[in-house]
């Protein structure tokens, strides 16, 4: 008769009865196993913080005190002056913006400092440095504003566009000779599609109509 045995990694539970022989498990057929699937995950994770603990001890050391993603993140941070750019001293990405790590999870430094000090950014919003810092994360440089106002105020192709005020062909982009194209709020110029159209209309006429009006009248 096999004797019950509890699982070994102290829960109270029976452990189960051995269905097979396996050496490389220390298993015997028909006889308890010492921990119920998964439950020796626990134990080694205990064995490995207790082995790590005796270490530092016979070394002298004081293991390292656990701190906030907060804490951890403005000790990368080089907080100067109020109204100067607080420089993010982690990981850069490619686009030169700060990367902070958050429970395995990857974020851009500047949002991260924005959540912290002025809560959630709103819905459909995106940040816009005002000091055109990217790796700055003063709350006080950033502001929240809409995709098109962040990327008119860069640097880019449509920032540059925008800042015209006259037409390829000189024509200046006045109220009523200015068309704004939905939904990219691209600009065109009045006069130019006019004369596009009438371009147009001459090029389909046929030649008997092109030679009747520029016949003179008898």
């Amino acid at each position: 008769m096999v004797t019950e045995q509890l699982c070994e990694c102290g829960c109270g539970r029976p452990a189960p009865i051995a269905k097979m022989t396996r050496k490389e498990r220390g298993q015997v057929r028909g006889e308890p196993i010492r921990f119920i699937s998964g439950h020796n995950a626990a134990v080694r994770v205990a064995t490995e913080e207790t082995r790590r603990k005796l270490s530092a001890a016979k070394l002298g050391k004081q293991l390292p005190l656990k701190i906030s993603p907060e804490e951890r993140f403005w000790s990368k941070v080089d907080q100067g002056d109020a109204n100067a750019c607080w420089i993010y001293k982690g990981k850069i990405n490619n686009k030169g913006y700060g990367m902070f790590t958050v429970r395995g999870k990857h974020v851009l430094a500047h949002r991260f400092s924005y959540a912290l000090t002025k809560g959630p950014i709103p819905e459909g919003l995106s940040l816009d440095h005002l000091c055109k810092t990217t790796r700055c994360v003063n709350p006080g440089h950033l502001e929240a504003v809409t995709q098109r106002v962040n990327v008119y105020r860069g640097n880019g192709f449509s920032s540059s566009n925008k800042s015209k005020t006259h037409c390829p062909r000189g024509h200046a982009y006045t109220p009523e000779n200015t068309i704004i194209r939905e939904p990219d709020g691209w600009r065109q110029c009045r006069e130019c599609t006019r004369e596009k159209d009438r371009q147009r209309i001459r090029n389909r006429r046929t030649p008997w109509d092109r030679t009747t009006a520029s016949a003179p009248a008898s």
